[in-house]
């Protein structure tokens, strides 16, 4: 394997910040992150206050900011403090920034040692704070009224991934002199295709090229009295008149409640929604959702492709997510107790440590591990070394549907036992109806959550999904303690009853029953990744559970608005309404909470949480592409 270019490479250069002079300077472009007079006041001076803000908050139930350039945090933190002082209790903020040389987790700690006044807000930012690896990375803070979204990057890429509506724009990079990628005429057409009408924007340079891009970019440019010591600043505004954006409650149907379906079903509650769900069997997270545990780690491979990319955004995020109910709900199972992928050849070991090498993929993220501290971190041998994941986890995935509809309370209706056989259009509505045609169901939106049973749907007849039979063994008792996950060819997972579970198989048939074959299938592939671990056992006497995972052909999700599937037109036609998240195979876990999020941004018409190209990737209408392509081929 080749090292990979460093376009393609996922590596970022890290700030590096030095005290100069009584403020913060970054030692690559040799200037400083704020004015002589403070960053919190040139934050209020210039930022907030050539925005009109706060008062445009308090006028504003969902308020979108954009920042080029977000440095150290300081205006977020700053924005975050007044948008809480002044905006109505149901309001919500996203705010999205873009930083090529984001800082160090630990530079950041240190550095906001010098803000008591944003102690509470910092903390919680640092808590968060995303891998330094190329990507679009959510964060949510407020019990997710504000939603921080961050693009690790080049600016002009990487504003390139952002879709939204801005309301205010903070152009804060690096003077142009010393930085003028940041301050490029693309740059500014990319800032005014994601602004509103009557957007406004503000910027602490005065500079010519400034104010002849933003012109030239269709902003209106005033001079304004700057921050002494400096005599002037920018601000402008797109043409058009600003109306704040109101919340547009809305019916809607989630069709299935595993995973998939109880997450978007929340996440469009509290957008306002007003959400029934309806689950064919007798209770929620009857099929692969109702598994004993799952594990949560990151892909990573050498070509850093959209499954590695969804996966590195997806993992951080569904553990913030997972981490901040199990805190309010004890009934949420899982352990952080890190996952230990082991080489599964010799060979193996030097591909990751190429990875690691060109993707500079950083510690906190995966670690690369000798067999000897493998053997150390797993308890006993193991045949070679791998990837330590110290933030990787186990879930029992019913207890997180549970929590999350505990959360939701009655903005979620659920409905047990309802299997829908059809649906069919009426007017603007969407109505359900069961095998003897009686209405279940009726909304303007509906989302196809079902995993496996989407044939019945003949407006999905184009979305191909392959069930995959996965058998697990439950071990009664090991050797020896296991204090971690380990996973690789075959997987253990400590289970807090102090059983194991050992898995998984991996089947295209349908036998539901257990099989005695697949126990002596775990049981050897487990006995060979951890020697000394698993007794001897009559693999007859074990017990387990079969589920069938819901995958793709091109192992991507399925999440959108799904499109038509007879029509002639050369561009994309959606379904109205009609929205899928589905075929998250083997890693829902992880990429369940992210993709839910992405639906409900996606049909509320908020910022999304994940970069455009990766929304591409896993588009339901990518079906309908690859089949223009060539003709007669539905199937990815």
């Amino acid at each position: 394997m080749s090292a990979q270019s460093p376009r393609s490479s996922a590596r970022l250069e890290p700030a590096e910040i030095e005290s100069f002079d009584g403020s913060l300077r970054s030692t690559k472009f040799g200037d400083i992150y704020h004015s002589g007079a403070g960053a919190l006041a040139q934050a209020h001076h210039v930022f907030l206050g050539g925005n009109g803000l706060p008062e445009r908050f308090s006028r504003a139930a969902r308020f979108t900011i954009l920042e080029a350039g977000f440095g150290l945090g300081l205006n977020f933190l700053a924005t975050w403090q007044a948008w809480r002082a002044a905006a109505p209790a149901e309001a919500r903020l996203d705010y999205l920034a873009v930083e090529k040389h984001p800082a160090r987790a630990e530079d950041l700690a240190r550095v906001m040692r010098g803000f008591p006044e944003l102690a509470g807000e910092s903390q919680e930012l640092i808590a968060r704070w995303p891998w330094l690896m190329s990507g679009v990375y959510r964060l949510e803070f407020e019990g997710g009224r504000i939603a921080l979204t961050l693009a690790w990057g080049d600016a002009l890429d990487a504003l390139r991934e952002f879709r939204a509506g801005v309301d205010a724009v903070y152009l804060d990079g690096f003077a142009p002199a010393t930085n003028r990628e940041m301050w490029s005429a693309a740059l500014f057409a990319e800032v005014a295709r994601l602004t509103r009408p009557g957007a406004t924007l503000a910027t602490y340079t005065v500079a010519a090229v400034v104010r002849e891009g933003l012109s030239q970019a269709g902003f209106e440019v005033v001079k304004r009295a700057g921050l002494p010591p400096k005599r002037e600043m920018l601000v402008a505004a797109k043409p058009g008149l600003w109306l704040p954006r109101a919340l547009r409650p809305e019916d809607a149907l989630v069709i299935g409640c595993g995973l998939a379906g109880a997450l978007t079903a929340e996440r469009l509650a509290r957008r306002g929604y007003s959400v029934t769900v309806l689950e064919r069997h007798d209770a929620p997270a009857t099929e692969t959702s109702g598994n004993l545990a799952g594990l949560l780690l990151p892909a990573l491979n050498p070509a850093d492709t959209a499954s590695a990319k969804l996966s590195r955004a997806a993992f951080g995020f569904a553990l913030n997510q997972i981490a901040g109910l199990a805190q309010n709900d004890p009934g949420v199972s899982w352990g952080q107790c890190g996952v230990l992928q082991v080489a599964a050849l010799d060979e193996e070991v030097g591909k990751m440590a190429e990875i690691v090498a060109s993707h500079g993929v950083p510690s906190e993220l995966a670690r690369l591990v000798s067999r000897e501290e493998a053997a150390r971190l797993a308890g006993g041998p193991v045949p070679r070394g791998g990837f330590w994941y110290e933030r990787g986890a186990w879930l029992r995935p019913a207890t997180l549907i549970a929590a999350v509809l505990r959360r939701a309370g009655t903005k979620i209706g659920v409905r047990l036992h309802q299997p829908v056989a059809r649906l069919a259009r009426d007017g603007d509505h969407w109505v359900a109806l069961d095998e003897a045609g009686l209405v279940l169901a009726r909304a303007g939106l509906v989302v196809l959550a079902t995993g496996n049973g989407l044939e019945v749907f003949a407006q999905a007849r184009g979305i191909a999904i392959i069930p995959a039979r996965g058998q697990h063994s439950y071990l009664p008792q090991a050797l020896r303690p296991l204090p971690v996950a380990v996973c690789g060819d075959g997987y253990a997972v400590p289970l807090p009853d102090g059983r194991l579970m050992l898995g998984t198989t991996f089947d295209r048939d349908a036998e539901p029953a257990l099989r005695v074959s697949d126990h002596e299938k775990n049981l050897t592939r487990v006995a060979a990744l951890l020697p000394g671990l698993v007794p001897e056992v009559d693999a007859a006497t074990l017990d387990g559970r079969v589920a069938f995972r819901a995958t793709s052909p091109d192992r991507l999700p399925y999440v959108g608005l799904l499109p038509e599937w007879d029509t002639q037109r050369p561009e994309v036609v959606r379904q109205p309404g009609l929205a899928i998240i589905n075929g998250l195979g083997a890693r829902g876990l992880v990429w369940a909470p992210l993709t839910a999020e992405y639906l409900a941004c996606l049909l509320a018409d908020d910022p999304w949480p994940l970069a455009s190209s990766l929304a591409t990737a896993i588009d339901p209408a990518r079906i309908v592409l690859r089949r223009k392509r060539k003709p007669g081929a539905l199937a990815p």
